[in-house]
């Protein structure tokens, strides 16, 4: 038999190896753990504790659109309280989206979801049932595809969508379940969380997430908004000018009447590919008024879209003959210290050899005056208009 020593200290071994091959779980999503503020405990293999990032840190997170209804507000999706939903603007529902960034050194490895408005109404009305329901989403970093994913509509808890992504993060719905109610036609979101890391050394700071709204680039005027208006005096103008020639005495300069009159008046935008396209740029197109479409001029300008405005790029005269702006190569690139990555455009005319430009968003939405290629690009190179 064993002494009362040696079995005390029997027992200690025991413990200690039994300690060491139990495995420290983590809080289910949805459970009161997982969707409250706080750190959760990384399994025994990992090193840094996973914190919700959107409390956590200086996140930031955007929606596509909104409901035209001041009580609903976009900051719903992150007030922690499941009775309040972001909705969507009315009718937008497969393409809807949510973004979320985080900050630099950053980790998103998991994004927590409601399939829709878990609330109640006043006398007790399911809004779950009664608003459409989110079945798919695709998560998206930047243009590249992060995961796709399957939500269960019976589901009213935080859903997991397993990631991994630093920088902005977009959720796009990609499949809805309509409601009982079809003239509610919003997308219905009552939570959102983003678990992940934060950069060594770091600790979480307690913090609300602004929430943001999306806002549709703004639309340049131009003189195509009164297009068929132009064309419509075009045409009368021409009636006029042969029904006076008609008049002549001359038979041969009769027969020349309604020859070489001038074309419609036109427009032309061609959208611009963008390599490595990323926030806070959105597009880029070439847009054209042509006076004449038989025989020009084209006045073209390179229009640059962000998120929040558009930029006039370069702009030209061109013959029809000779086409418009050749633009070599596009990308976003930062080779500005600070703010938001920069638009760097190569481009030539038929007026000009190969010039740069780099386009910013900060302190001004604006481009720079172009440059030779071979130029280092950077503060001390660039003037801005």
């Amino acid at each position: 038999m064993r002494s009362g020593r040696e079995l005390a200290l029997w027992l200690m071994i025991a413990a200690c190896h039994k300690n060491a091959s139990s495995p420290i779980t983590q809080p289910e999503p949805g459970s009161a753990a997982g969707s409250g503020p706080g750190i959760e405990v990384a399994p025994a293999a990992a090193v840094t504790a996973r914190v919700e990032l959107l409390h956590g840190s200086a996140a930031t997170v955007r929606v596509s659109s909104q409901v035209a209804n001041k009580a609903i507000k976009p900051e719903h999706l992150v007030d922690r309280d499941f009775n309040t939903a972001w909705n969507s603007r009315t009718g937008e529902l497969v393409g809807a989206w949510i973004e979320v960034t985080v900050p630099a050194g950053a980790m998103i490895e998991e994004l927590r979801m409601t399939a829709g408005h878990t609330g109640k109404g006043p006398k007790g009305e399911d809004y779950f049932t009664m608003n459409p329901r989110i079945r798919a989403v695709t998560v998206l970093r930047y243009n590249s595809v992060v995961g796709t994913f399957k939500l269960d509509i019976a589901r009213r808890d935080l859903q997991a969508l397993r990631v991994h992504g630093d920088g902005t993060l977009r959720i796009r719905v990609d499949r809805i379940e309509s409601g009982s109610k079809k003239s509610w036609r919003e997308t219905c979101v009552s939570e959102l969380e983003a678990w992940g890391t934060l950069p060594a050394g770091t600790k979480p700071t307690p913090a609300t997430p602004p929430v943001e709204v999306y806002q549709p680039p703004v639309a340049l005027p131009s003189f195509c908004d009164h297009l068929d208006e132009m064309r419509a005096e075009r045409e009368a103008a021409r009636k006029e000018t042969v029904a006076e020639c008609q008049k002549l005495p001359d038979p041969q300069a009769r027969e020349m009447c309604g020859v070489d009159e001038p074309g419609d008046p036109d427009c032309a935008s061609d959208a611009i590919a963008i390599a490595k396209l990323a926030p806070p740029w959105v597009g880029a197109s070439q847009d054209c008024e042509i006076a004449d479409d038989i025989y020009g001029p084209a006045d073209c300008t390179i229009t640059l879209k962000t998120t929040k405005d558009a930029i006039v790029g370069p702009s030209a005269m061109f013959d029809l003959k000779s086409g418009r702006f050749d633009v070599a190569d596009i990308s976003v690139r930062d080779v500005l210290p600070g703010g938001d990555p920069e638009l760097v455009m190569r481009y030539s005319g038929q007026d000009h050899d190969e010039r740069v430009i780099v386009c910013r968003t900060a302190p001004t939405a604006e481009c720079s005056e172009p440059v030779a290629p071979s130029t280092a690009l950077g503060p001390k190179t660039l003037v801005f208009k």
